[in-house]
């Protein structure tokens, strides 16, 4: 077993805007970014009773972008919103797949933990101001729909032995394989209330 690990870690972020007039009264604006993120070692996960052969790949990243269009009609403006972002908050990948085998306050050696979950979240939104004289009018709605897939599974499983180095004959306390598949989604519509102010 070897008796050292080389970690790498690497982010990497972007962001961009692009800002268009189209005439004195109609603007529109787009807004993209992203962050990306891999590590073979993250939070130290290879270091004290952990072995190297129980190291794992995880990832995480995020990507989105916002559409604004603002629009005035003489004493009316309109202001429309689209925001899209579809991130995986985690991806777990063994380094090595292998059986796992846990010896609390002792060893964890080997890994066959595989996760992962990806989300994505649209919402849009539309607000129209109106004023007249001392009054102004708003009225706005807001619709968000968010989609959801999460997978993990232990291929290969996991051996959990009595915490302390071993002993001749000694068995196992549990042992746990995992094969999970999910599939969920949901939605949420939501409209702001009709506001008048002087």
């Amino acid at each position: 077993m070897p008796s050292s690990f080389l970690g790498h870690t690497g982010e990497y972020l972007a962001l961009t805007r692009f800002d268009h007039y189209v005439a004195s009264n109609h603007a529109i604006f787009l807004r993209l970014n992203g962050e990306h993120f891999n590590s073979n070692n993250p939070t130290d996960r290879v270091s004290g009773f952990t072995q190297p052969n129980a190291a794992r790949v995880e990832r995480n990243q995020s990507w989105g972008g916002q559409f604004a269009n603002h629009h005035a009609f003489g004493s009316t403006l309109n202001d429309f919103r689209v925001n899209y972002t579809t991130y995986v908050p985690f991806d777990v990948l063994p380094l090595i797949p292998s059986v796992g085998i846990s010896r609390p306050s002792y060893s964890v050696q080997g890994n066959s933990t595989s996760s992962w979950a990806h989300a994505k979240n649209i919402d849009l939104s539309d607000l129209v101001a109106v004023n007249h004289g001392r009054y102004s009018f708003k009225f706005g709605a807001e619709s968000t729909r968010i989609l959801g897939l999460d997978y993990s599974s232990t291929a290969f499983g996991a051996y959990t032995f009595a915490a302390g180095a071993p002993t001749p004959s000694q068995q196992p306390l549990r042992y746990a394989q995992t094969f999970r598949t999910n599939l969920f989604t949901w939605g949420e519509t939501a409209f702001n209330d009709e506001r008048c102010s002087s």
